[in-house]
């Protein structure tokens, strides 16, 4: 009988129950004590498998870190490493690594339920490459983990007396199946064109021999790849270099991303640093022409007044009358305040002829910063013009994405055109909308990925004053930086623990009030988030609806965490979901609350 697994829903705990109760001592024994409500409600995904008649026959519960063994959240996986040989493991990190936390199902369907949940756990969580389950050393390996789980061996330096519990993995190409990707070729077409035509409406307009004629047609621009499995091709993916981004450019926000071309911050400051010079250089010369003309003005101004101070002085000594009857000190008087008042109308009519001059050449305006000729800059972007992937295998499409970015080293955007009303693809999931420029309007939404957001996991960390300098830099652009620099520099560059202390301070210890977490890929700064515990997660439900996401009676008041300040590369603005989850698992808490003034717009 076939059995399906969904996530559950609040009306299976009943049945949950029901399927548990019977032999609910052997799982305490397995699995330890457990409340299905709390593991429901706490969990990173619970799901139950049922049978063709609806009934519940198998429940299990996933989680980011386990619960048996003495592990710390913010560092469980390196306790692992330190205990168990884990050399054959690759990429060993929180994002790629999931917990069974519990799992029962009736005897009769525990294998087919068993790989029914799993499947559906790496399909959920895509970037998951193995599930690892934790029971006490006591409990022998029982069906339906024996043949899926693979135990790990302790390491030699171990000894086994001082460890309670065992570790076993189970890797996603054991129930996946090893999805390979390489160049497409001609014979190809055949397995590709009924996955193609199930998903583009158009495929029969295209011509029956479509896809063998781009696939014979690649060159050094245009490249495809197809997904294969068992020697089967399942998918395909077309890139070309030849992008035209003209149009994108004026019509969407992509000044954060260099506007998808090459060496765009180094010819902007160019043509800054030029525009500067060229105005200093124009207000100078403007100075020194104002300068000139109100001098030849003054000069103009003093030379015409000087003439007629001489006619007046002619025309005064012609006439004759009361001046004679004047005695020496009223004739004194009477020059001395005629040339104060000669004086005063020179200045006058100079200040006037001054700035009658200035009024022709026209006040200093400084021309407008001239814009990058961005068509004079080389292309940064591949531009997807073909997809298809089997829907069983949406969840790897990331496997594809990233070999084919590889043949184009030379590019680090790669962007795909979606109409508005057409069908989103699995692709998508990886990439980021790019928002329309204020008054614009496209036929087809733009989405994009930077070739470092492929390089995942993204490691997460407790920052500390060792990190201050990278994210000074990172912070360079921001108008308060220092709301993350001040926590950053106070934090030794060895704390003990994630908010060892501020979980204490519940108890009545001295509190450490606040963390920055900071997000690198490939060494690089990425994003940091400055969070602290929440003081009063318990008034939240009081003024917003909280019971439809949570349920508050689960968590403690230490698990509650919120958001100080968050700051990201736009590049990787589709990673903060992880870099929450990542805060969560540092500080050990489950519910994280970000609080905004009234009518902010809501953050990317």
């Amino acid at each position: 009988m076939a059995v399906v697994a969904r996530h559950v829903t609040g009306g299976d705990l009943a049945a949950i129950e029901s399927l548990c109760e019977v032999e609910s001592h052997i799982l305490e024994k397995h699995w330890g004590p457990y409340s299905l409500p709390r593991l429901m409600e706490r969990s990173a995904m619970s799901c139950v498998a049922v049978d063709s008649k609806g009934a519940v026959v198998g429940f299990a519960c996933f989680h980011h870190v386990p619960s048996l063994g003495d592990f710390s959240p913010a560092s469980w996986l390196d306790e692992v490493q330190s205990l168990w040989s884990c050399t054959y493991l690759d990429d060993l990190h929180p994002s790629t690594t999931l917990v069974l936390q519990m799992f029962f199902a009736e005897h009769l369907h525990d294998e087919q339920v068993l790989n029914e949940v799993i499947k559906m756990a790496l399909v959920t969580f895509t970037e998951v490459e193995r599930i690892m389950l934790f029971l006490p050393v006591k409990v022998p390996l029982f069906e339906p983990l024996i043949g899926n789980f693979e135990p790990l061996v302790l390491k030699e330096t171990v000894d086994p007396d001082a460890v309670d519990v065992q570790a076993l993995v189970a890797l996603r190409s054991d129930f996946m199946g090893e999805m390979q990707v390489r160049t497409a070729v001609v014979e190809d077409h055949d397995d590709l064109v009924p996955i193609f035509k199930a998903q583009h409406h158009q495929a029969e307009e295209l011509g029956e021999f479509f896809l063998a004629q781009m696939i014979q047609e690649q060159d050094d621009n245009n490249k495809t790849l197809v997904a294969e499995v068992n020697g089967r091709a399942v998918g395909l993916l077309s890139l070309t270099a030849d992008a035209e981004l003209e149009t994108l450019q004026e019509v969407f926000e992509l000044e954060p991303f260099d506007y998808l071309v090459k060496g765009y911050a180094e010819e902007a400051l160019r043509v800054k640093e030029s525009h500067v010079e060229r105005e200093k250089r124009r207000r100078e010369e403007h100075t020194e022409q104002i300068d000139r003309v109100k001098e030849e003005a003054k000069m103009q101004v003093e030379e015409e007044f000087e003439q007629f101070l001489t006619e007046r002085q002619e025309m005064e000594e012609e006439e004759e009358g009361g001046e004679q009857d004047r005695t020496p000190e009223e004739e004194a008087e009477v020059k001395a305040r005629k040339a104060a008042e000669d004086d005063a109308e020179l200045l006058k009519l100079i200040s006037e002829a001054q700035e009658d001059a200035v009024a022709e050449i026209g006040y200093f305006e400084e021309s407008p910063e001239p814009s990058v000729d961005l068509n004079s800059l080389p292309v940064n972007a591949v531009c997807l013009t073909l997809f298809c992937l089997d829907p069983s295998l949406d969840c790897q499409v990331q496997k594809l994405l990233r070999p084919t970015m590889e043949m184009f080293p030379e590019h680090e955007y790669c962007l795909v055109l979606v109409p508005h009303q057409g069908r989103h693809v699995s692709l998508l999931r990886l990439m980021q909308p790019v928002r329309e420029k204020l008054g614009q309007s496209f036929s087809h939404a733009l989405y994009m990925i930077h070739r470092a957001a492929l390089y995942t996991p993204m490691g997460v960390l407790v920052g500390s004053m060792d990190d201050a300098e990278d994210v000074a830099e990172f912070l360079e652009d921001e108008s308060e930086p220092s709301v993350f620099l001040d926590t950053l520099r106070k934090t030794p560059a060895t704390p003990i623990g994630v908010f060892e202390k501020g979980l204490g301070a519940l108890r009545g210890e001295a509190p450490v009030s606040e963390q920055v977490m900071v997000a690198r890929i490939l060494g690089q700064v990425v994003a940091v988030v400055k969070v602290a515990l929440a003081p009063t997660p318990g008034l939240f439900p009081n003024y917003y609806e909280v019971e439809e996401l949570v349920d508050p009676s689960q968590y403690a008041a230490d698990e509650h965490l919120e958001i100080k300040g968050l700051v990201v590369n736009p590049i990787f603005n589709n990673l903060v979901p992880d870099l929450i989850l990542q805060a969560q698992r540092l500080t050990g808490t489950c519910c994280t609350y970000a609080l905004l003034p009234p009518h902010l717009p809501i953050p990317d």
